[in-house]
This record gives C-alpha cells, sequence and structure tokens, in this order.
C-alpha cells in the first residue's frame, strides 16, 4: 500500500552530466588512455571450429547527457583481425572476397554513489558493417574493417537517474559473413575475457543552479480553500521538498475555439503534513489518510496565440500571466476498504492576466501599458488516478493537472479608443479549458533531484512545446 510520506523520499534520483573515459578495451571521445583488442572464440554456422578473432571497437559517445535521456554510442568503428581458417566454415571453396556485418552486444553495469546497484543488463549496440565486397589476401591473416558510418540512434540504451558509473564490458556478438558468391553465414562470438570498452562518469549538477529561487512563504495562502482534515489526523513528518519542475501545456480559449501553449517553471516547497493515526480499535469502514502540503511560485509566462476573431478576423495577441502570491499544492492519499488507493492533485493559484501586444488582419492594434483583466484569475487544477491520463504517484514525478478558468473582463485596453469591450466580447468568459504536464522536480534541498535540468518527459520522451496532447 502506498503511503503519501514515502511521495518525496521514494526513489532517490538526480540529475546527471555524463563523461566518457575509456579503460583498456576502447577509444570513446575526448578520451585519453590506452586502447587494446578484445579476443573472442567465434564458431560459425554449425561448425564445431573454435576460430580466435581479435577485435578493436572504438566507440564515441555524447557528452555531457541529461537526466533519464538515453545513453548509447554514436559512432561505432571495428578493425577485426580473423585467421584464414575461418574462410573455410564461411564458403567452399574459400571466399576471396567477404562482407561482414556486426552486431556487438556489451554488458552495462551501473555503480551508484551512494545506494544498491541496478541489476546488469546486456545491451545490443547498432549493426556495424564493413565496406562491400572486402578482398581477402593470398595468405595470412583475415583483416576487415567496419564502422557504423553516421550516428545512430538504433539499439539499446542505458538509462540512469541516479549519481555514479556505468561501465560496459564486451559481450557477446554475432558476425553475419557474405563471400563473394553464395549465402551469408553466422559466426557467434564470446569474449575469452571481460574487457571494458568504455565507462560513462554520471554526475550532479551544483544545488539550485538550474531552478529559480525556491518560494519564501511559511505558510498556505490564506485566499484558499484548504481541504479538510479528518478528526483523527494529526501533523506528522513530512519529508523536505524544495526545487522546480517545469509546466508544458495548453489553454483552449472557448470563444475563439483555439488553444495557446504555455510553458513555466514553478518552484516548490514542503510544508506540512497530517496523517491518520490508526487506532487500535479503528471504527467500520475508517480508513488509512494523509495529506502533504506545499507552496509554490510560478515565474511569469508569456503566450502568443493567432484566432479568427468573431470566426473570421485574423487576430495575434501576446499576454503575460504573472502569479499574485502563492499557489496552495495539496497531495491527499487515501485507502479504501477494498486495499486500493485513490490520490488526488490539487493546486489552487491566482493570475493577472496582461496583453502585451496585439495585431489584427496583420496591423498592429494599440492596447497600450494597462490593459488586463479587471481582476486575477483563479486557477484550480485538478488531478489523480481518477482522471484519464492519471497523474502519477509521486511528486517527483510528476503528471497531469486540468481545470476550467474563467477569463474575466478586459480593462485599460487602448491608446485614444477603448477597446476594452471588444476583447471581452472576443475572449472573456467561462469554460476556458487549461491542461498542464508537469515535469520531474529539479530539487535544490532535502530529496535528490531525478531531473535537472527540468524537463517535462512523457513515456521517457521529451514533450513539444507545441504538444497539446498532454499524453
Amino acid at each position: 500500500m502506498r503511503r503519501a510520506a514515502s511521495w518525496i523520499a521514494a526513489g532517490p534520483a538526480a540529475a546527471v552530466l555524463a563523461t566518457v573515459l575509456v579503460t583498456g578495451g576502447s577509444a570513446a571521445t575526448g578520451s585519453q588512455g590506452p586502447v587494446s583488442d578484445t579476443t573472442y572464440g567465434c564458431k560459425v554456422g554449425t561448425s564445431t571450429v573454435n576460430h580466435r578473432i581479435r577485435i578493436r571497437l572504438t566507440v564515441t559517445m555524447k557528452s555531457p547527457e541529461a537526466v533519464n535521456t538515453d545513453v548509447r554510442p554514436g559512432r561505432l568503428s571495428m578493425k577485426i583481425v580473423m585467421p584464414r581458417s575461418i574462410l573455410a566454415d564461411v564458403s567452399d571453396p574459400p571466399a576471396d572476397a567477404l562482407t561482414a556485418v556486426i552486431t556487438p552486444k556489451v554488458t552495462a553495469a551501473f555503480k551508484p554513489d551512494a545506494g544498491e546497484a541496478p541489476e546488469p543488463r546486456v545491451l545490443s549496440w547498432r549493426q556495424v558493417r564493413s565496406p562491400a565486397r572486402s578482398p581477402v589476401p593470398a595468405t595470412g591473416e583475415v583483416r576487415l574493417t567496419a564502422a557504423t558510418w553516421t550516428a545512430g540512434q538504433r539499439g539499446d540504451a542505458f538509462r540512469t537517474a541516479v549519481p555514479g558509473t556505468a561501465t560496459f564490458t564486451a559481450s557477446a556478438l554475432t558476425m553475419a559473413l557474405t563471400p563473394a558468391t553464395g549465402p551469408a553465414r553466422t559466426a557467434t562470438c564470446t569474449p575469452e575475457s571481460a574487457t571494458v570498452q568504455a565507462k560513462v562518469l554520471f554526475r550532479g549538477p551544483s544545488p539550485g543552479t538550474d531552478c529559480p529561487p525556491n518560494p519564501a512563504a511559511t505558510a498556505l495562502n490564506p485566499d484558499f480553500e484548504v481541504p479538510e482534515v479528518p478528526p483523527t489526523a494529526v501533523p506528522g513528518p513530512i519529508p523536505p521538498a524544495m526545487g522546480c519542475a517545469k509546466l508544458k501545456g495548453f489553454s483552449n480559449i472557448k470563444k475563439l475555439d483555439a488553444g495557446v501553449s504555455i510553458e513555466s517553471l514553478s518552484a516548490v516547497k514542503s510544508l506540512t503534513g497530517f496523517r491518520w493515526v490508526v487506532p487500535r480499535d479503528p471504527p467500520p469502514g475508517t480508513v488509512p489518510w494523509q495529506r502533504q502540503d506545499y507552496v509554490g511560485e510560478n515565474q511569469p509566462v508569456r503566450a502568443t496565440g493567432t484566432f479568427l476573431t468573431f470566426g473570421f478576423v485574423p487576430t495575434t495577441t501576446t499576454v503575460e500571466l504573472t502569479q499574485v502570491g502563492v499557489a496552495n499544492v495539496h497531495l491527499i492519499d487515501s485507502s479504501t476498504a477494498d486495499g486500493s488507493d485513490d490520490l488526488m492533485v490539487a493546486v489552487n493559484a491566482r493570475v493577472t492576466m496582461r496583453v502585451l501586444k496585439a495585431a489584427m488582419n496583420g496591423r498592429q492594434v494599440e492596447v497600450g501599458p494597462k490593459c488586463r483583466t479587471s481582476k486575477p484569475l483563479d486557477l484550480k487544477l485538478r488531478g489523480g488516478e481518477m482522471y484519464d491520463p492519471p497523474y502519477q504517484d509521486n511528486l517527483l514525478v510528476g503528471g497531469v493537472l486540468r481545470g476550467l478558468v474563467t477569463i474575466p473582463p478586459f480593462t485599460g485596453c487602448g491608446v485614444g479608443e477603448d477597446i476594452s469591450r471588444l476583447l471581452t466580447a472576443a475572449v472573456s468568459g467561462k469554460g476556458n479549458e487549461i491542461q498542464v504536464t508537469q515535469g520531474a522536480l529539479c530539487g535544490t534541498a532535502g530529496a535528490p533531484s531525478p531531473q535537472c535540468p527540468p524537463e517535462v518527459t512523457i513515456n521517457g520522451k521529451k514533450l513539444a512545446q507545441d504538444d497539446k496532447s498532454g499524453n
């Protein structure tokens, strides 16, 4: 059963900066160190002959890498030295030219700076190809070169969210060897000893470099209604959570039947927590209950959208949303009688909307320096397990928040002529949908950071600014 008190402490994570090193096995971008060969034992097809070959693998990897970013080699190149005896197992008569397609595999072992290590994984890297019809010398060893000629994004990737070192060690590989005439034969190769191909260091950033300042407030905003606390609940410890998260999403203007993309950074700080104390003989039907309280501050948001005002006039408007006071954030977790959990996230905030500039039919409209809504907008965003898509079960991870907002009438708009009524008629009203995806928390104090710099990701994929699905 999940407990709200574990949300901030669960899954310690931190941003990463990947630096590629090399030890013994191969070269890597920017590395300085020895380069050596890996010896493999290879068997071709059903042959029982074990051919000893040598491969020198050069690995190019990007540096730095961001948190939760797939770590995989870009360009791979190989120098392969094979005994002449392998030709008899490839074709009859022995081939005088070969083409090779190699699928290298590595074992990824991760050693975190603190905590337990994830289980080792075997990764398949992108296939490496030799030039077509590489000639075979009349005598002596058979030598091939092979490479991925451009950086590729295929194959397995390694990913981690905590500081530490990932070591990539040579594992089994396959070679598809094709003679000048005849079918390809597959060689299955196993390294004779563990040879390190590359090491990647994951380091966390300096605290606070990616986030705005933490909120200074020491109490919830009294302007908003606070969820009630059951009589049996008492104040309880709450793990510290200070940092910021990126918000990306959209707001639909109901009258215009159009949407505006929004993006902001939100800094949060934990305040208080309440938990239900289970009595020795709990009353029938009572369930555990917990609430965690936070305050948040959003950076000012600027959004530009183009609409058909009144259905036929193309209008481009840039607005700025500025938060008034701190926002209240509540995470409520309750367990039902059947053992399942209900999670709800409630965010209450207030913002002013100011119109910075506007244009109609391509002509600039003078809105003046005081064009704004007559009063602030109240934002009530909700998320949780009862919504689709659901909010995640961890503040560190984030999730989707949604709500409806009323846009008040406009005032102070225009220079020489008051156009406030025009904007009010075109935009103001009820039922304007807003949906944002909160990214993972980039922490500056307390719990470690899962993602710095802050970014919004959905299923491991960065959410583009113009993606309005939230899925």
